[in-house]
């Protein structure tokens, strides 16, 4: 059965475009920094929701990190990071997520010679009153992690959105000078590109389901589309594309339905005029219609491919 945590996405951040790398750096490690470059900190230290964080082939800290790259970096519309986006399966526990993300970290540095920085975020609260609440009490230390985490796996309090951001730098970390050296053309090219994305996703997708198969789940991520995964034979016809509202759904502006871990369009034309909580709501109740739907329509398809092969066998 295809697992639900089905979502793996790259971006690109630009000069330009977007806040930088230092910014990004500090949102996805909850952290305060530094930008040297524009001379602006950044800090995201309240928002909590930090399960786990690293770095991979750095040993200096992030805001040195991330301040070297931007400096590596001349010109007014370059490049200075990707951002890899990777939903994580509920079912999993937390030491199981963190070694799959730090593994598949590494494997980013063994195969393209980057430095990279993880975070892994706990899902959003449907009520955001309620999330303040047990985010201050974890902190407070009235909550345990264990506990805390409980809460977190609740689907009656919050979206199961266990998720990582991988940041990595565009440039080859220089193993002599300690610094940035070439940058990492194949994954700029119109050709190569495409393909080493695919590369990825294969990775993330095998590393997962390992860690699916040690804690025993039969359900396994598939990062294909229903109509590819139909047309092979592995899935059965009339799964219907969930609206999955992902790490933004407490801000219902920003929002986005996903179609097979791909985002479609933005809602921000529905959710106009309104505060919001309404339209997530309804959507919540329609994804989990859309659950129930999928779930059943998996499990009649096992059951008769069971018996066809049994079928078969005598």
């Amino acid at each position: 059965m295809k697992h639900p945590a089905c979502h793996f996405s790259v971006l690109t951040l630009s000069r330009g475009k977007t806040a930088g790398a230092v910014a990004r750096a500090a949102y996805i490690a909850r952290c305060r920094l530094h930008d040297d470059r524009i001379g602006k900190t950044f800090s995201y230290d309240h928002l909590g929701g930090l399960l786990a964080e690293g770095t991979v082939n750095w040993v200096t800290g992030s805001d040195r990190l991330w301040n070297e790259v931007e400096a590596a970096e001349t010109r007014k519309n370059s490049r200075v990071a990707r951002e890899i986006r990777v939903a994580l399966p509920a079912d999993l526990p937390l030491d199981d997520m963190r070694r799959v993300v730090h593994g598949f970290t590494c494997n980013l540095k063994d195969r393209y010679g980057v430095v990279a920085q993880y975070a892994i975020h706990a899902p959003k609260f449907h009520d955001k009153e309620d999330g303040k609440e047990v985010e201050r009490k974890y902190q407070d230390g009235t909550l345990d992690l264990e506990e805390y985490l409980c809460i977190m796996a609740d689907p009656k309090r919050t979206n199961l959105n266990f998720h990582a951001h991988i940041l990595v730098s565009t440039r080859e970390k220089d193993e002599v000078s300690g610094g940035f050296g070439a940058k990492v053309r194949r994954l700029d090219n119109i050709k190569t590109g495409p393909e080493e994305i695919q590369t990825m996703r294969a990775e993330w997708e095998i590393r997962t389901n390992a860690a699916l198969r040690r804690i025993g789940s039969k359900a396994r991520i598939d990062l294909r589309s229903y109509k590819e995964m139909v047309n092979t034979g592995d899935a059965p016809e009339g799964l219907t594309p969930q609206k999955h509202l992902g790490p933004k759904a407490s801000n219902a502006k920003n929002a986005e339905l996903v179609e097979d871990g791909q985002p479609v369009h933005p809602i921000q034309t529905i959710v106009e005029n309104t505060e919001g909580l309404p339209v997530i709501k309804a959507m919540v109740g329609a994804r989990e219609k859309v659950k129930d739907h999928n779930d059943e329509t998996w499990t009649s398809w096992l059951i008769l491919r069971d018996l066809e092969r049994q079928k078969a066998r005598l």
